[in-house]
């Protein structure tokens, strides 16, 4: 039995938990596609990047690192602020 392709649900959930992290969620939008880096079976490997409203009222450029599980509803993300 073949394990069921979850990368649409990863991607939302890896997007989700990354707005979460910001200080103006609401101003969060992607600017590159997914790209999956890495599939060891068990989690996928997500990175993009982004722009959002910083801290100063400005838009700052960001960069985000998802690992999700192939199997259950988790992930865990590594989010950045690039300039």
């Amino acid at each position: 039995m073949s394990v069921k392709d979850r990368r649409s649900e990863q991607q939302a959930e890896c997007e989700k938990l990354a707005t979460g992290k910001l200080l103006h969620p609401d101003s969060y939008k992607r600017v590159s596609p997914f790209d999956e880096t890495a599939d060891d079976g068990a989690q996928r490997t997500f990175q993009w990047t982004f722009t959002s409203r910083t801290n100063q009222g400005g838009t700052g450029k960001g960069s985000v690192i998802c690992k999700a599980s192939n199997h259950l509803q988790m992930a865990t993300v590594d989010v950045k602020q690039v300039n």
